[in-house]
């Protein structure tokens, strides 16, 4: 299939391993972004008309992707509705930007949610089927190397006054070692130093650290949190849980304990190998839009999505240039039909308007 990844790049974003686990499948994939750093890829505008990039870059892809990524300035596609390929957007950072997220869907033909608990609130919001589709791992970096273990508890990460506050804490319990400021790659070795990974969530988010961890070979002690992490994991069988109060007590008992180190460890590092990569995640997305069908909708109806999005307050405050660029064009009467029609929808506030309700 012929597919164009449009992301965000840095060398511990998403993006990467997403356009690795795309040719692992056997796809042509042109990765485009708006910064540099990754092999083959073309350089774009952080808010890009995609229609007309592609046009002058003479690509047609069969399928568009595009990935959220945490990587500034955020990477805003216009007009996406007049593509003639099929288009689907993987989601990441949910518990963070949903207030946007759930407008943005509307833009796309299928939309992936990395966090489970916003996507039922998302598919009725937005009037589409939202799936989940969680992170992974990518075994070209995440791998057991069978090194010998020499650290007990390791975390990776980086720290903010409440994250520090906390450690600080831990540290005089247990023997818990800090580090942060690493790429992927060293990451990946740290972890194959690790017999332990010690995981806390932002939000209480199904994280990459729950799956990089794991596919090290390190036993993973993680948060006990939602959006999906037991209908992944079993507790004590491939990962070990804590509530935040109870994590001295609980790296000391798996301290005295070696042997159950290892069998968890173990089981959780087969689990994730074998079915939570990359590739598995990608392939999930392939299936769902690789052979799906574009959305259809009248130029108004989508144009009213459109002003909903952009006017939207979470949006609108960190994208005013792409809000500007947007409605440059339209001409005042059209713009001014939009802002009556936004003002109506607004006064219903419980009902749905064109499947979109008022802004949450």
């Amino acid at each position: 299939m012929n597919i164009v990844l449009l992301a965000n790049y840095n060398a511990t974003s998403l993006s990467g391993y997403v356009y690795r686990a795309l040719q692992q499948l056997g796809h042509s994939v042109t990765f485009v972004s708006p910064q540099a750093g990754l092999e083959n890829f073309m350089l774009c505008d952080a808010i890009i008309n995609v229609p007309q990039f592609l046009n002058d870059h003479q690509l047609k892809p069969d399928l568009l992707i595009v990935v959220e990524s945490s990587v500034h300035p955020l990477l805003v596609p216009l007009n996406i509705e007049k593509l003639d390929c099929v288009t689907a957007w993987w989601a990441i950072d949910n518990h963070i930007n949903y207030r946007w997220h759930k407008e943005f869907a509307v833009l796309f033909d299928y939309v992936f949610f990395a966090q489970k608990d916003f996507t039922e609130a998302a598919s009725k919001y937005s009037g589409k089927n939202i799936s989940w589709l969680t992170l992974a791992c990518d075994p070209s970096i995440h791998i057991n190397k069978n090194l010998e273990r020499t650290v007990d508890f390791g975390f990776v990460g980086n720290m903010n006054k409440y994250r520090q506050r906390y450690f600080d804490e831990l540290k005089t319990k247990t023997n818990i070692q800090i580090v942060n400021g690493l790429n992927p790659c060293q990451m990946a070795d740290y972890y194959n130093t690790c017999k332990s990974v010690f995981n806390i969530s932002m939000r209480g988010d199904l994280n990459m650290r729950t799956f990089e961890a794991m596919a090290c070979g390190s036993l993973l002690i993680t948060q006990d949190i939602k959006n999906g992490l037991r209908d992944l994991f079993e507790p004590e069988k491939n990962i070990v849980i804590h509530n935040l109060k109870n994590a001295a007590d609980i790296i000391k008992y798996y301290q005295k304990n070696p042997e159950l180190i290892a069998s968890i460890a173990r089981a959780g590092y087969e689990l994730v190998s074998t079915k939570h990569t990359y590739a598995h995640r990608l392939q999930t997305m392939i299936d769902h839009a690789g052979g799906g069908k574009q959305q259809q909708f009248k130029s108004d109806v989508y144009a009213i999505r459109k002003h909903y999005i952009f006017n939207h307050r979470g949006f609108k405050a960190n994208n005013l240039d792409a809000y500007n660029i947007a409605y440059t064009n339209i001409g005042i009467l059209k713009k001014m039909k939009y802002n009556v029609l936004y003002f109506w929808a607004f006064l219903w506030q419980k009902r749905y308007l064109l499947g979109v309700k008022k802004f949450g």
